[in-house]
C-alpha cells in the first residue's frame, strides 16, 4: 500500500532527524543544598512524607525543604549562584527562596547535567589505549594540558595526535601512557579537536566494538572565561566550607559551556580536577566522590577503562558511581558506606 510506504518513510526520517540533532530542550536549572546542620528534611511532590536531607542533595523548584527547629539550618545554592538561607519552622518550596527560572536562561548559571556523552562500552579491553583525560571537554585558555590513556600490554610506545578534522596539529611519540601538551594557546577557539592515541601494537583509541568517535576538546572563548572568573569570585565570597566550595566550583565548571546543547563543550575536566583536589585533601564527604564519579561517566570514562590507567582509589570511585548513581533519588548525594565498600544512599 502507498500509504504504508509513505508512513514508513516519514517514520524513518523522524528517527534520523532525532539521532542527528543535538538536544535543544532547555537545560533544567540546578539547585542543591550547600550546607546544613541538625534536623533538615525534604519532600518531592509525589512523596508521601519527608525524608532526611544531606549536604549536596540536588533539588528541584517544586521540592519542599523543612528546617525543623532553631538548632538546625540549611543553605540552598540557587541556579543563579545566589544562596538562600531557609527559614526555620515551616516547609518551603525551593521556588520560594530561589528564582523561578527553572530552565537555563539569562538569569540562570548552573544547570543539571544531562545524559552522559558516551555510553559505557561494557567491554574491558586492555588492548586499546582508551583516552582518560582530557576527553569530551572544553578547556580554559592557556590551561596546562596533560593527556592520559589506558596503557596497552606489550606496547613499546604510543603515537599521540591532536587533529582538527583530518589534519594533525600536533604529534608526539612517547613510551609511557601520559604526555604533556606544550602550549594549548596554539589551539583555536572556534574548533573542535580530536585526540587519537595509537599504540605500537597497531590499535588506536577510537577503534572499539561500538565504533565510538575519538574524544574531543575545545577551547573556551575569552568572553566565557571572563564570565567564569566573575562567577568563581562570587563563590569565593560565600561562607562555604571546603566541600561545599568544591561542589559549587564543580557545578559551575560543568555548567560553563560553549554550547549547552553539546556537553563536550563544557568544562568537564575542570570539574573533575577540582573534586580530585578536594579528595586528595582528605575529605570523607561521599557526595564529593559520587559527583566526581558521575562526571567521569559524563565524559565517557567507565569502570572498564580504569583497569590499568587509573589508581585503585579512582577505579573504586568510578565503580561506586556506577553502583550508586541510580539508587539515590537526588542524583549525587550519599551518606554511608555499604557492604560493597562504596558510598551509598540511606535506605528508602
Amino acid at each position: 500500500m502507498i500509504w504504508k510506504r509513505l508512513f514508513s518513510i516519514c517514520l524513518l526520517s523522524t528517527v534520523l532527524i532525532a539521532i542527528a540533532a543535538p538536544a535543544t530542550t532547555p537545560a533544567e536549572g540546578l539547585y542543591y543544598i550547600a550546607a546544613l546542620t541538625g534536623n533538615v528534611q525534604v519532600k518531592r511532590p509525589l512523596w508521601f512524607g519527608y525524608d532526611r536531607a544531606h549536604q549536596g542533595d540536588i533539588l528541584k523548584l517544586t521540592d519542599r525543604i523543612w528546617v525543623r527547629n532553631p538548632q538546625s539550618s540549611a543553605t540552598v545554592s540557587c541556579n543563579d549562584l545566589n544562596s538562600w538561607q531557609v527559614p526555620v519552622g515551616n516547609p518551603f518550596k525551593v521556588s520560594k527562596g530561589c528564582s523561578d527560572s527553572g530552565i537555563l536562561s539569562d538569569s540562570g548559571i548552573l544547570f543539571r547535567p544531562g545524559d552522559n556523552l558516551a555510553p559505557g562500552r561494557g567491554i574491558a579491553n586492555e588492548d586499546l589505549p582508551h583516552l582518560i583525560s582530557p576527553r569530551n571537554t572544553a578547556l580554559r585558555p592557556n590551561q596546562p594540558l596533560t593527556l592520559r590513556w589506558n596503557g596497552v600490554k606489550e606496547a613499546t610506545h604510543y603515537d599521540v595526535t591532536i587533529k582538527y578534522l583530518a589534519t594533525p596539529v600536533w604529534e608526539k611519540r612517547v613510551s609511557e601512557p601520559i604526555v604533556d601538551y606544550p602550549d594549548s594557546s596554539q589551539l583555536r577557539r572556534d574548533r573542535d579537536y580530536f585526540i587519537v592515541v595509537t599504540a605500537s601494537t597497531g590499535v588506536s583509541s577510537p577503534e572499539n566494538p561500538n565504533q565510538e568517535p575519538a574524544p574531543t576538546i575545545t577551547l573556551l572563548t575569552d568572553e566565557l572565561e571572563q564570565e567564569l572568573k566573575k562567577n568563581l569570585a562570587l563563590i569565593e565570597t560565600q561562607n562555604l566550607d571546603a566541600d561545599a566550595k568544591a561542589q559549587g566550583q564543580a557545578h559551575l565548571y560543568h555548567s560553563t559551556c560553549q554550547d549547552p546543547n553539546y556537553l563536550n563543550t563544557c568544562l568537564n575536566q575542570n570539574a573533575i580536577d577540582v573534586l580530585e583536589t578536594r579528595i586528595k585533601a582528605g575529605t570523607d564527604n561521599a557526595a564529593i566522590y559520587q559527583l566526581q564519579a558521575d562526571m567521569y561517566k559524563r565524559i565517557g570514562v567507565t569502570y572498564s577503562h580504569t583497569d590499568s590507567a587509573l589508581t585503585e582509589p579512582l577505579r573504586e570511585r568510578v565503580q561506586c558511581g556506577l553502583l550508586t548513581n541510580s539508587s539515590h533519588r537526588f542524583g549525587y548525594t550519599v551518606s554511608f558506606i555499604n557492604d560493597t565498600g562504596c558510598p551509598s544512599a540511606p535506605e528508602q
